[in-house]
C-alpha cells in the first residue's frame, strides 16, 4: 500500500508541475504575441482618399466627387460631428466588437 500511495504522489506532483509548465508556456506565448502585436502593427493607409470638393469663394459645398473607388468621403474633423452620432457609432461598434 505504502508503494501505491508513493506512486500517486509521484504522479500528482509530476501532473501538478506538467500543467503549471503547460499554464506557463500559454501565458508567454500570450504575452509574446500581444507584445509583437503591439510592436509591428498591420499595415494601414496613411490617409484615404477624400472626395473632390466644390466650394464657392464662402467656402459653401457647391458639388462634391466620389472617390475613384465610387465612395464618399467627405474630409471633416471630430468636432464637427454631432456628438450623439459618435457615442450612437462607439456604442454600436462595441457590441459588436
Amino acid at each position: 500500500m505504502r508503494g501505491g500511495a508513493m506512486l500517486s504522489r509521484k504522479f500528482l506532483r509530476r501532473s501538478a508541475i506538467a500543467a503549471a509548465c503547460c499554464v506557463g508556456v500559454v501565458a508567454l506565448s500570450t504575452a509574446t504575441l500581444w507584445q509583437l502585436d503591439r510592436a509591428y502593427p498591420p499595415p494601414l493607409p496613411k490617409k484615404l482618399a477624400v472626395s473632390t470638393e466644390v466650394q464657392d469663394r464662402d467656402g459653401q459645398l457647391l458639388r462634391a466627387f466620389a472617390t475613384s473607388d465610387g465612395y464618399w468621403r467627405l474630409e471633416t474633423r471630430l468636432d464637427q460631428v454631432d456628438k450623439q452620432f459618435v457615442d450612437m457609432l462607439v456604442a454600436y461598434e462595441d457590441k459588436r466588437f
